[in-house]
């Protein structure tokens, strides 16, 4: 298989848009490999639209049996219904019949990091 081999070369079926052309450059500025390679082959159209690659934080996994997800899980022995003060609980609110169901925020974060250009 060619290297510049497209999906279309590869499943005969033809692109629905073509693909972004690689920038190398922002104005006369030349992007370094770090930048480059943080977008390397996404183009928005094709996905959700978001100017950069999305991250997705998956919450459900699939397995080929049981047996191979069960070594991946751990059981803690916390009881999020009971401990309010550190879980938010869909049963306890549903229970209470609070109006606001489910409250998520996820952070990925990185001490000092350098300035991307």
């Amino acid at each position: 298989m060619p290297i510049n081999e497209t999906e279309a070369d590869m499943t005969g079926v033809p692109a629905r848009v073509s693909p972004k052309p690689e920038v190398e450059k922002i104005g006369d500025r030349k992007l370094k490999p770090s930048t480059l390679m943080m977008g390397h082959g996404y183009d928005p159209s094709l996905s959700e639209g978001s100017l950069k690659p999305p991250i997705f934080l998956t919450s459900t996994f699939v397995f080929p049996n049981a047996a191979a997800g069960v070594g991946r899980i751990e059981a803690l022995g916390l009881d999020t219904y009971a401990n309010e003060d550190r879980f938010f609980s869909y049963r306890r609110a549903t229970h209470r019949g609070e109006p606001s169901y489910g409250r998520q925020i996820a952070i990925i974060g990185l001490p000092n990091p350098a300035p991307v250009v």
